[in-house]
Order: C-alpha cells, then structure tokens, then sequence
C-alpha cells in the first residue's frame, strides 16, 4: 500500500487495524501527528502549519487561499517553477472549496476534543466510503423508490440531522454512526440533481447544464457556505453547526416547489402524448 500526505493517516488507520492485509507500506511526504518524535517534528520552521489552526486561522487565509499555497509551492517544491500561475490558481481554486463546514471544521474539532488522528481517519474514510456506496449501489436503488424529489429530500433530512449532531457532541461513538450520512448528504443528492438535468433537459443542452449545475449550484454553492460556515465558527464554535443544519432545512421549501414543477410538467406531457 502507498499512501501520501493526509492519505498516510488514512493507510495507518488502515495497517494498524488490519495488520495481515497488508504486507508493505510506504509513506510519502508527510509525517504522522502523533508517531515518531512528533514534539521535534513540529518545531521545524518548515512545518509551522502544523498548528496553523483554529477559528481565527481560518479566519485568516479565507480569501487568500493562493498566498497560503505560494508558500508551500515556492518554499518546500524541488523547483518552484514548475508550478506555473495556472496550476497555482486552479488548486487555490480547489482549496477554497472544501465541503463547507464539514472538511473546514470538523477536524479542527475533533483534535481539540482529543479524537486522534487515527480515529478522525477512519470516521473520515468512514464518510467516502458512504459516498461510493451510495454512488454505486444505494443511489439508483433510492432514487427508484423515492424519486427524484424524494431524493434531495433525504439529502437534505439528513444533513440536518448531521449538522446537528456535530454541533453537539464529539463522541466517537455517535460520530461513526452519523459520518456515513455523507452518503445521502452528497451522493444521493447530487444523483437527483444529475437525474432531474437527464430528465428535463435536452440533450444538446445536457453538457451545458451540467457545467452549469457543476460550476454555480456545486462550486458557488460551496463556496458561499465555506464563507458563511467560517464566520459561524469563528463566532459560535461548535455551535455553528446548526448554521448549517438551517440551510439544510431551508432547502425543504425549495424542494417542494420543485416537486411540483416536475409534476406539471409531467402531468402536461402525458396529455400531449394521450
């Protein structure tokens, strides 16, 4: 098994709970918190980002996503050059999409709840691989027997119960049993996203539609909730958590008013055809 930067932490996770899956492990590029001299390893100026966390540091490099990741690519790369202004642009881009609150925060929680990197490694393993399995078996399955609304009305159902949990309590038991919602929170629903464009879009329009639901109903939609999710934090705490559950329940209304529009359109289109 090869694992690389915060991969290793996952292959660790990995290697220690499986010992015989795995006969070789190589790591790359990053250390393991915790293992090792980790006291010494941390007070290299090379790796100052290590404690670079928190509300306030988030606070911080929102915005600036690309002067933060100059200075790896400029300080720590082999030869800065090589990382033209495109690359770089394109993984600020990336950087300053992580899943809202989830991927920004919950981390930086749980190690100041004392959850180790270990365990936060396998809750989140524990979350992509909710993901791939409703991709590739759950998704279709739910989307037959809800519907395409009744779909993104699960998603949402159980965003809120999600948020909700993590703005009160870190407790790794109840955290594993609420990760894999990931599945429904982010696959099922962009499934009936996906299936309502094949459904009501032409098929010239269908690349275009998507780019567009991809670009502003995924990448703005982000990023506007990473911005809002890090005031919440940075006001609330953990609290801010249920910022997030509340964006999960206003989409009720606007699900409903979708499932009707659908309706309509449907009910019109089996006239036509009669």
């Amino acid at each position: 098994m090869v694992a690389h930067d915060i991969g290793n932490m996952v292959g660790y996770a990995l290697a220690a709970q499986y010992p015989e899956r795995i006969t070789r492990w190589v790591v790359i590029d990053a250390p393991l918190p915790g293992i090792g001299d980790w006291d010494n390893i941390i007070r290299s100026p090379l790796l100052w980002h290590f404690n670079f966390r928190g509300p306030d540091e988030e606070r911080l490099v929102q915005g600036r996503e690309r002067i933060y990741l100059d200075r790896f690519y400029d300080e720590l790369s082999a030869d800065p050059k090589k990382i033209d202004g495109a690359t770089r642009e394109h993984y600020a881009k990336l950087y300053a999409r992580p899943h809202a609150m989830h991927d920004a925060f919950a981390i930086i929680r749980w190690r100041d709840a004392g959850i180790s990197p270990v365990v936060s490694s396998v809750l989140w393993s524990e979350s992509v691989g909710a993901e791939v399995l409703v991709f590739v078996f759950l998704g279709p399955w739910l989307l037959s027997l809800l519907g395409r609304s009744g779909a993104l009305a699960l998603g949402a159902g159980a965003g809120v119960m999600r948020w909700g949990v993590m703005a009160q309590t870190t407790d790794v038991t109840i955290l594993a049993l609420i990760e894999p919602l990931h599945g429904l929170t982010f696959a099922l629903f962009h499934l009936g996203c996906m299936r309502i464009i094949v459904n009501t879009v032409p098929s010239s329009l269908a690349g275009i539609a998507q780019a567009f639901y991809g670009t502003v109903g995924i990448g703005g939609a982000t990023a506007l909730a990473t911005i809002l999710s890090g005031w919440l934090f940075a006001r609330f705490g953990p609290a801010g958590f249920w910022g997030m559950a509340l964006l999960c329940c206003l989409a009720f209304p606007i699900i409903w008013s979708l499932h009707m529009a659908l309706s309509q359109d449907l009910g019109r289109s089996t006239s036509r055809s009669a």
